[in-house]
């Protein structure tokens, strides 16, 4: 619950910061931007020994993009995930690192001067499973620590809203499906997210 409340009161605090800038006329849309977004969702754990876990998670992400042209953007970032399961007489709750390297496009051709850009972007990704703690009625607490990286791969649909010249908001729906496994028992999650962010240039 500590860690919901500080991903809430970060996500308002550069929402805040980002309202009080000043607008600028000239700022066009090119060059780099960040955003924070806060995601919420679905999760399953795949394992060699146990049918799959079925959970939920939340999340935190700070991206950084560059946009090449148009609205055509180059990204990467840091994403802190956790997520919680319940499964037969356990459950499980694990956190990890994902950072992404990823490609965001305009999902049609529409105005520059659009104030509201549906959009579609691919990437990779490499995770880090930093901790995994089960706790089972008839077998206590295990508790698991820096497990190990894998990789996978990411899919989002979503629509950006210009707040003003230099911030936006954007809803999205993101995919995250790991393609290789990570620990002893060859752990492979998949994450459904509902996205909200805001997007700051500079």
């Amino acid at each position: 619950m500590k860690k919901i409340t500080l991903i809430t009161a970060l996500f308002l605090m550069c929402i805040g910061f980002a309202q009080e800038q000043e607008e600028n006329s000239e700022n066009e849309k090119k060059g780099f931007d960040y955003s924070i977004d806060a995601k919420m969702g679905f999760s399953q754990i795949n394992t060699n020994d146990t049918p799959n876990i079925n959970g939920n998670s939340v999340a935190v992400a700070f991206d950084f993009s560059y946009v090449l042209f148009n609205e055509f953007r180059l990204m990467t970032g840091v994403q802190l995930t956790e997520v919680f399961a319940n499964y037969l007489d356990a459950s499980l709750d694990a956190s990890m690192i994902m950072i992404p390297l990823k490609f965001r496009d305009k999902l049609y051709k529409y105005d520059k001067n659009a104030s509201i850009r549906p959009y579609y972007g691919l990437g990779i990704y490499t995770n880090h499973l930093r901790r995994l703690t089960i706790d089972s009625d008839a077998l206590g607490r295990n508790r698991e620590t820096g497990i190990g990286w894998n990789f996978g791969w990411l899919v989002e649909i979503g629509t950006t809203f210009d707040v003003n010249q230099s911030n936006s908001f954007s809803i999205a729906f993101e995919a995250q499906n790991d393609f290789s496994s990570v620990g002893d028992r060859s752990k492979r999650f998949a994450h459904s997210f509902l996205v909200l962010s805001w997007v700051t240039r500079f």
